[in-house]
């Protein structure tokens, strides 16, 4: 799965909450990534979960 989400606001355990295909998804951020706003691409899917990085 390839896509790019928008995250407004991370919490503070580096999760996030994104609208996504008209539905809502879990966020985790990929190993290395910092949890600040902005453009991420979908790097995977795990479950219910999208991993991104930084776009």
């Amino acid at each position: 799965m390839s896509g790019k989400v928008t995250v407004d606001n991370w919490n503070v355990d580096d999760t996030a909450r994104v609208m996504y295909r008209g539905a809502q998804w879990d966020v985790d951020l990929a190993a290395g990534e910092r949890p600040v706003p902005g453009v991420y691409i979908i790097k995977e899917v795990q479950g219910s979960r999208l991993i991104v990085r930084r776009a």
